[in-house]
């Protein structure tokens, strides 16, 4: 949705959850995308499952939250990030984007964290560049105070630069949705 906002050509080329109000939303807006309802299910060696230029893929945030069990990879759910990982292995996305809890950095005492980047970075022995941050998108020109670990890969041989995460933006004022009083 982001890149349509944007204006950036691209093809939705698919999706997956298991949330079928999820699944819902998703192929009410891109009607034509291939559709798998459980990304641990997914063959990713497959040649049918489409390979892409940019993955963006958020994992559940349950296991991470301070608002859930915090089981990390010891629950079904934070074991998820692995099955992400497995695509960009299998597929080498020129790109990617994954995304969870702000709490992520610091779940295990930093261990899930320094895990994840390990696995991630270890791709294709060391196929990508990876960065992440903790952004908040209200620093970012959305009037919400939402705090996200983003994880940003780009694959070394399509790198013309080191990525560097977006400055802060000023505050956006709610004012302005609601347009000039009489």
């Amino acid at each position: 949705m982001a890149l349509r906002k944007l204006g950036v050509p691209h093809e939705h080329m698919f999706s997956c959850d298991i949330n079928r109000n999820v699944k819902k939303q998703i192929l009410e807006n891109f009607p034509d995308a291939k559709w798998y309802d459980d990304l641990m299910k997914r063959d990713n060696e497959d040649k049918s499952t489409p390979a892409v230029d940019l993955y963006v893929a958020g994992f559940p945030c349950q296991s991470f939250s301070l608002a859930g069990a915090r089981k990390g990879f010891k629950d079904k759910r934070g074991m998820v990030f692995f099955g992400c990982a497995d695509y960009i292995d299998c597929k080498r996305p020129r790109a990617f984007v994954l995304e969870n809890v702000k709490g992520l950095k610091n779940h295990d005492k930093g261990k899930t964290m320094r895990c994840i980047l390990d696995n991630l970075r270890g791709i294709g022995n060391g196929a990508y560049e990876v960065a992440w941050d903790v952004v908040d998108t209200k620093e970012q020109g959305v009037p919400q105070n939402r705090q996200r670990t983003y994880l940003i890969g780009i694959r070394r041989d399509c790198m013309q630069s080191l990525f560097q995460f977006p400055e802060k933006l000023p505050p956006v004022s709610i004012d302005s949705f609601f347009g000039s009083s009489s």
